[in-house]
């Protein structure tokens, strides 16, 4: 007889709730000055692995949500002076607080000068031993006790100097990314298409780190001078005369210090250019891999990030010999090279060098190194720091997207007709993505080259930086395509849009339909005219570029509203997400990887649509949702969603679907210089005459369009074939074979995931936890760190400067 012994379930540590209160938050002034707040942190270390709840809270005055307006309000303040004489730094300094700075330093001052009393009293008990001078006992006990006392001292001081300083440094940097980020959200459509995103990307992750590691060395090099002027001046009191051979040194090597420090300067700009350069093209590349995988590439491409990488390699290489070469030699090895000096010079003179007289020397020589290494390196800092301001500054000056539309009172607009239920009007509008042509930055290969942004009307013209070569190239433009579609997108409009009306805006390519979705959304530029729109109308956008978050189904229907399963259930069906959620592992709590890597082009487009339904808005712009599906699911779309969902809604839609139009309330037809031709309804279309079919754009050609899309995986081939990600997916069948944790399409052969891995596409799980190893770290990892140098940089690691 045999019995079965039950398994016991594995325990689960049920989720920690997040933490309320920071480590130091509280503490008593022991604990606060020797920082013993930390004991616990250190034993959890010891005994696990430090999870982010150990942490404790981010203190309210470190949150970046509450530094950014009184950032801003300093930053305001300064708009009137040149763009030259605003001070990025006065805005940090009020952000962060000048106090703060003034404790710092009084805190490395009282630290800095306790170093110098355990070498004073040294000298006297050298000669009470010697028997040079005599002191009572007392006076011998209480000299020694200070040497114990001064070092303590000073290491709090020096610790409080140093925490201080990098909490600036943090708060600094964390504060700069979020203004960068929220300026990155309001600058104009006409910035957008000058600055690159490798810049932007640069300014959040380098320059934003450049300034922080200033601020945390700060405190050292800001005092560094005095340190060394106070030694220098014991050493006179030791050695007298022969101290000026050692000052004459330090005087020498300023001018030469000045020399190569604008030299350094001079190449960090240049390498910052090749940053931006390497960045931006590292993101189209990522962003369109799948293209290249498709095409094998591969080789070619890493061959033109290594060219742009072998320059950026060659700039930092050449930084990094002419600062630390000549800064070894004359900076941080000044101290031994003027005790030599000092010591020669007080022989020459006649004197006798005793054992109290060197000893003294050479420990403030010693205690001289430190500060001589921190001054060139928070000089190199410095230098950095105000390459990464200026940057910074000329992406805040950027001008933002004004705002064009006029919020009006319901009822205040009045159509032709004379009826007050108009909620959008438009009246001699000429709206433009750009008030005159954009000079774009050069591409990665440093040549200029143009580029399409915003949909179909966003056409830029590729010119040199100068201004004869920017007006040449527009009248050339001009005269062979007519006028700047960038400058002139939507031209002459005059249309009013009744509340819970369905229009139709066809179209061909380049028309200008995306546009007109945007200018309702007020991310253009009003030229004349008005934009008047009903107030408290909220609107929902179904871009024709589905965009997609790094989360489960159902936090990229309900984002971030409170989950209604009622009407989660209902923005399902109408979006003909049923049969899909049955195909995905998980349902609804199936992660979507980034940019919706996992799904179809068909599949990321309906769960747009499933959320701009589930917001439930007044407005919904609608660009071209049933392109992106099979013809059934496009008319349950349309019938199901559009039309009885939303039939009390106002509804603008962009399609090519000539059988959709006779079902609008009205229709919308744009020739190609982004003008009205007609309006109306379908029969009053029909009856005018005007050839319909002429202006739908066929879904080949909006395939086409699809290529103007900013976000579009557009990837240049070096050799220059172009190749568009949708027409690539289309071709392929992505949009009827769905790509999903249960696909065998974009996974890895089970053999290679481990059992963990499994269990989380089971239950829909895209992203694991991240793996991290106990215990000690081996030495493997140290000496990886040691050889990375390159052997002759382990040859000269054992004898620094």
């Amino acid at each position: 007889m045999s019995t079965e012994v039950s398994k016991p379930e594995p325990t689960v540590a049920p989720k920690r709730e997040a933490p309320t209160k920071a480590l130091d938050e509280g503490v008593n002034v022991f604990s606060f000055v020797f920082m013993t707040y930390l004991d616990h942190l250190f034993k959890i270390a010891n005994d696990r692995r430090i999870d982010l709840e150990d942490l404790g809270a981010v203190p309210n005055a470190n949150r970046a949500d509450v530094l950014y307006p009184v950032f801003m309000g300093h930053y305001k303040k300064q708009l009137h002076l040149p763009p030259a004489k605003r001070s990025l730094w006065h805005c940090i300094w009020s952000t962060v607080g000048y106090g703060r700075f003034f404790i710092a330093l009084v805190l490395f001052g009282i630290s800095a000068g306790l170093q110098l009393g355990p070498v004073l009293i040294l000298t006297r008990l050298v000669n009470y031993i010697q028997g040079v001078t005599d002191y009572k006992t007392s006076s011998v006990w209480i000299m020694v006790s200070l040497l114990f006392v001064f070092p303590l001292v000073s290491s709090i001081a020096l610790a409080h100097s140093n925490a201080i300083m990098a909490n600036i440094g943090a708060q600094t940097r964390n504060m700069l990314i979020d203004v960068l980020y929220r300026k990155s959200l309001t600058i104009s459509a006409a910035k957008k298409l000058e600055i690159s995103t490798g810049r932007i990307l640069t300014m959040f992750s380098d320059d934003t780190n450049q300034i922080r590691n200033f601020l945390f060395f700060l405190n050292n090099a800001a005092l560094a001078p005095f340190q060394i002027g106070a030694c220098l001046f014991l050493i006179y009191q030791q050695v007298g005369v022969a101290m000026f051979v050692g000052l004459g040194y330090s005087i020498f090597t300023m001018p030469v210090t000045g020399v190569i420090f604008g030299v350094v300067f001079g190449i960090r700009r240049e390498k910052m250019k090749k940053t931006d350069i390497r960045v931006k093209l590292m993101n189209e590349v990522l962003n369109g891999i799948r293209i290249i995988k498709y095409y094998a590439w591969e080789n070619a491409f890493i061959k033109k990030i290594n060219v742009v990488r072998d320059e950026e390699i060659y700039l930092l290489r050449k930084m990094g010999y002419l600062f630390n070469i000549p800064f070894g030699l004359l900076l941080i090895g000044a101290p031994n090279i003027q005790t030599v000096l000092i010591f020669l010079t007080y022989i020459c003179l006649g004197n006798e060098l005793n054992v109290s007289t060197a000893f003294t020397t050479i420990t403030l020589f010693g205690i001289m190194t430190s500060p001589f290494i921190f001054l060139p390196f928070g000089i190199q800092q410095y230098s950095q720091s105000l390459v990464s301001m200026g940057r910074i500054i000329q992406y805040l000056d950027c001008e933002d997207l004004v705002e064009y539309i006029n919020k009006v009172e319901p009822g205040s607009l009045v159509d032709a007709s004379g009826n007050k239920d108009v909620v959008v009007q438009f009246k001699d509008a000429n709206i433009a993505w750009a008030l005159e042509a954009t000079v774009v930055e050069p591409a990665a290969d440093g040549t200029a080259a143009g580029r399409t942004e915003k949909g179909d009307a966003y056409k830029a013209v590729a010119t040199s930086a100068t201004e004869e070569g920017k007006e040449t190239a527009v009248v050339v433009a001009e005269k062979e395509n007519g006028p700047n579609r960038a400058t002139h997108t939507l031209v002459d409009v005059n249309l009013s849009i009744r509340k819970g009306e369905l229009v139709g805006i066809v179209g061909t390519v380049g028309s200008g339909k995306s546009s007109f979705l945007n200018a309702v959304l007020g991310e253009m530029t009003l030229r004349s005219g008005s934009l008047s729109m009903v107030k408290d109308q909220s609107i929902a956008f179904c871009d024709q570029r589905p965009w997609i978050v790094n989360a489960t189904v159902r936090d990229n229907i309900t984002f971030g509203k409170e989950l209604d399963e009622t009407r989660l259930q209902r923005a399902i069906f109408v979006a003909a997400m049923q049969d899909d959620l049955k195909i995905l592992q998980g349902g609804l709590d199936c992660e979507i990887g980034e940019r919706g890597i996992n799904l179809s082009g068909g599949q990321k487009a309906r769960v747009c649509l499933a959320r701009a339904v589930y917001n439930d808005a007044d407005v919904y712009l609608l660009d071209d949702p049933l392109s992106a599906v099979d013809a059934h699911v496009g008319e349950h779309i349309f019938h199901k969603c559009i039309k009885e969902e939303l039939k009390n809604k106002t509804v603008l839609l962009v399609t090519h679907h000539l059988h959709v139009l006779p079902q609008c309330d009205k229709i919308v037809i744009l020739d190609d210089n982004g003008r009205i031709l007609t309006a109306g309804t379908y029969d009053e279309i029909m009856s005018s005459g005007v050839d319909v079919e002429k202006y739908l754009a066929t879904k080949k050609e909006e395939e086409g369009e699809d290529e103007n899309k900013k976000s579009a995986d557009v990837v240049e081939h070096p050799d220059g074939a172009t190749v568009v990600a949708d027409k690539v997916r289309r071709a392929s069948g992505a949009d009827a074979v769905p790509v999903g944790p249960g696909s065998s399409r974009g996974r890895a052969p089970s053999s290679t995931r481990n059992e963990t891995t499994k269990k989380e596409e089971e239950d829909g799980g895209l992203m694991s936890k991240e793996e991290r190893n106990d215990g000690e770290v081996p030495f493997s990892t140290y000496w990886s760190f040691v050889t990375a140098g390159g052997e002759r940089g382990l040859f000269f690691t054992p004898f620094p400067p």
